[in-house]
């Protein structure tokens, strides 16, 4: 009896766990940009396109914690920044969409045989999760030439809404920083 409850007990957790927060992290670069050459960073000034469609994502607040992240990401690889004349300016953009987490149980007692127990589709459980996966990509482009050499991105559920906000963005940051070129 025992050993049905522990299994039971795993199968419940195991639904919450794939519940978890997940991100996808991808990165690409122009192969033509010689890393080498570049020893200094800022952000980009110019107004661009972006697709920030969210007010707390497109708030003045927020641009300054995701600009201040890439800054010491970037840092942290070994560039400097530099505002009157950097190698690389960086800018990002952000996209929000509604997603559903659909996920089936088998919730059956613990009596009963084994092959009753877990294919009587009377026992079934349905859970449903609403939530928004949150896109961020980070642009790094040559700024003599305003060429893109490299760009990253985290696709994930980020909580743009828990109290700690700036670790949200730092986390999601440094994820999409990790494959960026170092300095040696």
């Amino acid at each position: 009896m025992k050993i049905h409850m522990i299994l039971y007990i795993i199968s419940i957790l195991l639904v919450f766990q794939n519940c978890s927060p997940r991100f996808k992290v991808g990165s690409d670069l122009n192969p033509g940009a010689n890393f080498n050459n570049f020893q200094t960073f800022s952000e980009d000034r110019r107004e661009l396109f972006t697709k920030r469609s969210n007010p707390i994502l497109n708030s003045e607040i927020t641009k300054k914690k995701v600009y201040a992240a890439i800054a010491q990401a970037l840092e942290t690889k070994g560039y400097t920044r530099d505002d009157k004349n950097p190698d690389l300016i960086f800018n990002f953009q952000t996209a929000i969409r509604s997603r559903q987490d659909v996920q089936t149980v088998n919730n059956g007692p613990v009596w009963g045989g084994y092959w009753s127990r877990w294919n009587n589709p009377f026992y079934n459980q349905t859970y449903v999760r609403d939530y928004e996966e949150v896109t961020m990509i980070v642009d790094i482009l040559d700024n003599k030439t305003k060429e893109l050499i490299w760009q990253g991105w985290v696709i994930g559920e980020m909580n743009y809404t828990s109290d700690d906000w700036n670790r949200e963005i730092n986390t999601s940051i440094l994820k999409a920083l990790e494959n960026f070129p170092g300095k040696k």
